[in-house]
């Protein structure tokens, strides 16, 4: 009897969710370049792809890990390399699927190929072609669902188009239709986070876009701070979720939760792991925290941090060097600094065609000290 009920449990727990099993030497790869041990990663995929040539998945995860390590190395030459793994697997998967189309394993992996080519292609800034690529895999996923609704390796493509598509900017929203670009957010959130909640190839991946989803493109910080505590539990050699964590924080104005990711982040950096920790990144970590110990009007310890960020800018964001120059003034002025703030805010003033909500907030505050 007890036998019984534990077989029972066993059938409800994994009801309405379909693992398919991916090679084993695939699920590593992606836990170690999830990790930062982009070497070991792109090594086991290198021997993987060698005796597997005809694969698709194997272009297709070391393309992903080509990704992590380009974005943390900051080596835009790894751009190059990643897509060209993620066409590869495209047209593997497309020719093979051509040949078997009722074969749903096939349709899952092309539909995979085109998610991950569309997602780089908007990382090159081709938005368009990622915006048709991605529709691409909608298709094919939407298809693989009809048939096997429980498909869980199929959610992930049909989760994204439907969440994005569903946030495109409302100047967009009348082409965007004319193209059959039409989401359902609440669709797209539920399946995503039913890949993310479950052990599977493609778990971090539906984690961390649920990050971004929620964070950036719904604004709703401090909601997607579970999802990265996740992800920091598991992969604690990856500085950026911590750095994700601090910024989101600092956004949803909870400073004291921002500052101890920070902290974390900065020992982190310090000694061997400092070359996972680009400039780019220590100067939006010193960026936010000045940023938010000026709203918070504790203009003292901001002003240090504000100047470290500007030593370290390579103005990579344009429209934050606006802003850095604007809480220089700011900050200036609240420690009664009147010839630095005229000069913070007129520099911010100067640059202000790079964010010009903030030169006109710069253009008052220069006005009310003069």
């Amino acid at each position: 009897m007890v036998k019984k009920h534990f077989l029972f449990l066993i059938v409800f727990l994994f009801w309405g969710t379909k693992l398919f099993a991916y090679d084993a030497n695939l699920e590593q790869a992606v836990q170690l370049y999830y990790n930062a041990d982009f070497n070991q990663a792109i090594s086991l995929l290198d021997s993987y792809i060698a005796s597997h040539p005809n694969d698709p998945m194997g272009y297709m995860v070391r393309g992903s890990a080509l990704d992590w390590k380009q974005h943390l190395a900051d080596n835009n030459d790894l751009d190059v390399q990643a897509l060209e793994n993620y066409k590869m697997a495209n047209k593997l998967a497309f020719t093979q699927w051509n040949q078997d189309q009722g074969n749903l394993d096939k349709m899952v992996i092309l539909g995979n190929s085109h998610m991950y080519l569309s997602k780089k292609w908007l990382d090159l800034d081709k938005k368009s072609r990622a915006g048709l690529i991605l529709k691409k895999a909608k298709l094919h996923m939407e298809k693989v669902i009809q048939d096997d609704p429980n498909r869980l390796d199929a959610m992930l493509a049909l989760g994204i188009f439907n969440f994005y598509t569903a946030n495109i900017p409302a100047g967009l929203k009348m082409i965007a239709s004319l193209m059959g670009m039409n989401g359902n957010e609440s669709k797209g959130l539920e399946y995503l986070n039913r890949v993310a909640d479950t052990p599977n190839l493609f778990q971090t991946d539906a984690l961390f876009l649920l990050t971004h989803a929620i964070g950036k493109t719904k604004r709703n910080y401090m909601g997607a701070i579970p999802y990265l505590d996740r992800l920091i539990q598991k992969y604690s050699n990856n500085p950026i979720f911590l750095h994700i964590k601090g910024e989101y924080a600092q956004r949803g104005k909870k400073y004291d939760v921002s500052r101890k990711a920070f902290d974390q982040y900065f020992s982190f950096c310090q000694g061997k792991s400092a070359n996972m920790c680009p400039k780019l990144e220590a100067f939006l970590a010193h960026y936010y925290l000045g940023s938010g110990y000026m709203e918070e009007g504790k203009f003292a310890e901001a002003k240090g941090y504000l100047e470290k960020a500007e030593e370290l800018n390579e103005n990579k964001f344009p429209d934050r060097t606006v802003r850095l120059n604007y809480n220089k003034g700011m900050v200036a002025k609240g420690l009664g600094n009147k010839n630095e703030a005229s000069a913070a805010f007129q520099k911010a003033i100067d640059l202000g065609k790079d964010n010009k909500e903030v030169e006109a907030m710069a253009k008052k505050e220069l006005m009310s000290i003069n």
